[in-house]
């Protein structure tokens, strides 16, 4: 498993923490390399960039680093899509100090506290069973107080951005996804997404408001090279939005926050999809046209590169071959009169694509019930170990504020 880290996003929002002293703060401004962090803070971290590797200790309560950086190495530890096919998956798709009661940061070495109150690690040599269950069965086994990851580079400076169509284009729009899905190379990493445009810097004022189907790149190698490969993307059809440039890869990770902020009400579902085809593509569109609020969204998100190359019987995590996770997302403020409406659009669209659906990633889970989830997430031969190893780890379920795997009785 491979997670990519920037520390330097991270170092600059810990040293602006109030809880540290000066003599931490010039302590971090001043290490290349390797960083500890005061005592003081009541955690530490240390980063050993020429070994390529890094350990973060839990720290207490919630804390969300955007994004990691050491000498050039840089991480995707939220917006995973961005650099999936080349990297692979970090195995946990979640702020990994989200809650010290989930389990979530899995990769190459983990610490686990479980439910009886052992220490063990977690790697392919030590309790693989376990290290195999936490890559993707959520904090169902225990509290990882510290984990290791693998470092690689990229950029800092990635060709990324979005390139957008009217709506009335989306079905071709959607075909060149198709195709760039299978025969692009792993460096370019894409996604789409459909919705009324929303007024963000990077989409001119004309285009406001407007349907509009999107593709996000980024191309997770040399500027120039991405040049070449993004060609046929920006000289498709007729765009209404050029927007890729090249650009700091953290720059680019932030570029749609704007776009859904927390305050609003959400509600979504979400399918695993295979290589689109054009009875997929047609409910995509026809659905998307149909959206009922100017927030909602329809990310279409791609897999494939290293991600399908690990051995689907490698971790918990499944379908490693589907082809696309699409979430659709409605969005709408809390003083809308009329809620039900956006709710019934999520639900419809999720039911015309159950035909076709390839399975669920387990963290995209809305309001299903926890049998169906986790059949979908898992499959049936997966679920079943993970039944039996939650009972040898967890007999009680004690961790079950979760997407629950209830032990063998």
């Amino acid at each position: 498993m491979k997670l990519l880290l920037d520390t330097h996003a991270f170092l600059w929002w810990i040293a602006d923490d109030a809880r540290l002293s000066p003599a931490a703060r010039k302590a971090i401004a001043g290490r290349e390399g390797e960083v500890f962090f005061s005592a003081a803070s009541a955690w530490e971290i240390a980063v050993k960039a020429s070994l390529g590797r890094i350990t973060l200790p839990q720290p207490p309560g919630r804390f969300v680093p955007r994004q990691l950086e050491v000498n050039g190495f840089q991480s995707l530890p939220i917006r995973v899509e961005h650099a999936l096919r080349v990297y692979g998956l970090p195995d946990h798709h979640r702020d990994p100090f989200d809650r010290l009661l989930i389990a979530q940061a899995l990769e190459d070495r983990l610490t686990v506290v479980t439910a009886d109150g052992q220490t063990l690690v977690a790697s392919e040599g030590e309790n693989p069973d376990l290290f195999w269950a936490l890559r993707g069965g959520g904090g169902n086994f225990g509290v990882v107080t510290s984990f290791e990851f693998e470092l690689y580079p990229l950029g800092p400076t990635v060709l990324a951005g979005m390139v957008a169509w009217p709506m009335d284009e989306a079905v071709e729009v959607l075909g060149l996804l198709r195709e760039l899905a299978a025969e692009g190379p792993d460096e370019l990493c894409i996604m789409a997404n459909l919705r009324l445009a929303p007024p963000l810097p990077a989409i001119p004022a004309e285009v406001h408001g407007r349907p509009i189907v999107a593709l996000v790149v980024c191309y997770a190698g040399p500027v120039e090279e991405g040049e070449a490969a993004l060609r046929q993307v920006r000289g498709f059809g007729n765009p209404v939005v050029d927007a890729v440039m090249p650009k700091p890869y953290v720059a680019h990770q932030k570029m749609f926050d704007a776009a859904v902020p927390h305050g609003r009400h959400y509600y979504w579902k979400s399918h695993k999809l295979p290589a689109l085809t054009d009875d997929m593509i047609a409910v995509i569109v026809e659905h998307s046209s149909a959206i009922t609020s100017p927030m909602s969204t329809i990310p279409v998100f791609t897999q494939g590169g290293a991600v399908a190359r690990v051995p689907d019987e490698a971790t918990a995590f499944a379908h490693r071959g589907a082809a696309h996770d699409i979430n659709i997302v409605a969005s709408w403020e809390p003083s809308d009169p009329e809620p039900e409406r956006h709710i019934a659009w999520v639900r419809d669209f999720h039911a015309a694509l159950e035909p076709h659906s390839a399975g669920l990633y387990v963290n995209f889970a809305s309001d299903e019930p926890g049998e169906s989830v986790r059949e979908a997430a898992y499959g049936a031969e997966k679920l079943k170990r993970l039944v039996e190893l939650k009972g040898r780890y967890d007999p009680t379920n004690f961790f079950r504020h979760n997407s629950n795997i209830p032990p063998a009785v």
